[in-house]
Parts: structure tokens; sequence; C-alpha cells
């Protein structure tokens, strides 16, 4: 039995987001690019890349397809995969009737999706409740985001924008429900690789601190003088990534694949260094400890501890 769980982005379709009540339209597609656009820091005309929310992301998508309307209409979410490797983000590869290991197998490689189902108003939470608290009954389509499994319950982890932006994402679906939906089709985000683990207290942190933000598959994090600690430590972690520095995403000419590669040698020569340094922080540790040992070893029983050994003797 085994948890897992991706840091990702979080963004809620509905007019309440914090509450997430209040009929939200049929923002479902743009809300999910929102969520992939925010995970993988693409940049949106006139939102900053590290300070915007994923309402102010949903809100941009959505007046581009609906001629500056906030209302949108039901879309085929077929055009994320083309605005998103249009704009330099990672591409979409498509699954029809997915398994749950199709979902184990993309989750443990370090990718979202984006679920599709056709009767959404029939996924159910883990524990067997209504995930929501407004539906539109009838509703045919709906896309979500999935971030991890649990084998254990049987579940998949996602952010669905139809629940409120933080509080309801990150939430465990029931897989049996995922059938009931009609979960048509799983389109794995090809994206670099995201940080994840075993759920519990750890993940929930992580969602929080943002630590799935990536710039050019790159870790992008900042500190405060009174940060947490596991940001801290999270992030030395992601220094030690090496990457296949020609595996690149959503470069549309030669010379942004050659400056991509480049960029992937870069870090890769970094994280290089920084083993090496922890290598040799680890064999000065090891010499010290050594040397105190042999030291410690080498000073014979003082006086008064002779005369009671003599004693003893």
């Amino acid at each position: 039995m085994a948890r897992k769980m991706l840091a990702a982005a979080k963004c809620s379709q509905m007019s309440n987001p914090t509450s997430g009540t209040g009929s939200g339209g049929d923002r479902c597609t743009e809300s999910c690019a929102a969520i992939i656009a925010n995970t993988y820091k693409i940049p949106i005309p006139g939102l900053d890349v590290n300070t915007r929310t994923g309402e102010q992301v949903m809100y941009w998508f959505t007046q581009m397809l609906n001629k500056g309307s906030n209302v949108s209409a039901l879309e085929n979410a077929a055009w994320i995969n083309k605005w998103m490797v249009a704009h330099g983000g990672p591409g979409l590869s498509n699954k029809h009737a997915p398994s749950y290991q199709d979902i184990i197998n993309m989750v443990d490689a370090g990718h979202i999706g984006v679920g599709g189902f056709n009767y959404y108003e029939n996924l159910r939470l883990s524990s067997g409740g209504n995930p929501y608290k407004w539906t539109d009954h009838g509703l045919a389509g709906h896309v979500l985001i999935i971030v991890g499994y649990d084998t254990g319950k049987q579940s998949v982890i996602v952010h669905d924008p139809l629940r409120a932006d933080p509080s309801g994402q990150p939430a465990d679906y029931s897989w049996t429900s995922f059938g009931s939906a009609g979960f048509s089709d799983l389109s794995t985000v090809m994206g670099a690789q995201l940080p994840g683990g075993g759920g519990g207290v750890i993940d929930p942190l992580l969602n929080t601190l943002g630590v799935g933000s990536l710039t050019n598959g790159q870790p992008s994090i900042f500190f405060a003088p009174d940060d947490n600690v596991v940001n801290f430590l999270v992030y030395l972690d992601q220094l030690e990534d090496l990457q296949d520095p020609f595996t690149v995403n959503g470069v549309n000419t030669p010379w942004d694949w050659a400056g991509a590669v480049g960029s992937n040698f870069w870090n890769d020569t970094q994280a290089i260094g920084f083993r090496m340094l922890i290598v040799l922080v680890g064999f000065f540790i090891l010499i010290k400890i050594v040397t105190s040992w042999v030291q410690v070893s080498g000073v014979g029983p003082g006086a008064g501890q002779a005369a009671s050994i003599a004693m003893l003797t």
C-alpha cells in the first residue's frame, strides 16, 4: 500500500473560490490550464509569474477564449495542449480509457495529468461523500487535475477546480466513482519531474510552500528570513537533481533547443558540483570524528584512575 502526491498549483473555477460555492460557469478547462501554467511558471501577459493566483490566470484564459468575457462555454480540453506547446509550456500526452495503474505510472514518473469525465456529478470522495457544495445536474463533461494516488484507499488525489482553493484541494476521490463518472481520458502533462512524497503532514506543507513551482525545469523557491526549514531542505535536495540535458519540451526553433540544452548542461554541472561539496563535507566530518576518537583512545588513565584500577587487581 502506497500514497504519493505531487506538488502542484491550485485553482477554483467557482465564483467564490475560497468557499468553493457559486456557479463557476464552464471554466473547468481554463482553470486546469491555469494550474498547469502556474505549476510550470509559464508566462502570462500582464501577470507576474511569481505573485499571480490561479484564478487570475483562469480569467485570463477565459477572456482569451470568450472574446473578453469572464463567462465561459463548454470547450474541448484539446485547446490546452495546443496553447501550452505554442507558448513554451509542456505538451500533453493523451490516453483513452485509462486504468488505475496508468495513474500510478504517471505520478511515479513525476507528472500530473488532466482527467476528463462524462458525468462528473457521480464523482465521490474516498469516504463516499459528495465532493461538491454546488453541482450542475445533467451537465455531462468536466476536467480536473490528477496529482497523486493512494493504493491503500484505492483513491485518486486531485485538484478539482469545482472545489475551494486552497482548502478543498487536494482531495481523495474513490477510483470506483471514476468509473461511475465516465473517466474517459487521461492527458499526462509532459513537463519537468515534480517533487512529491508519501502524503501525511509533509505533502500539504510542500503544497503550501509552493515547492512544485518550476522555472525552465528547475525549482523556483524564494526564502524569507523566517522561512520554514522544510522549504530550505527541499531546495537543497532539488539542487542535487540531474536530468538528461537533451530532454527539452516546448521549443519551436533550433536555437531555442540549443539554448535549453546549454541551460540543462549548466544545471547538471551545478548539481554535480553540489554533490561533490556534500561528499567533501562528509569526508571532513568523518576525518574529525576519526581523529577525535584516536586522541581520546590514546590518552591513558589518570593518577586517580590508576589507583582505582590497582585496588581492583
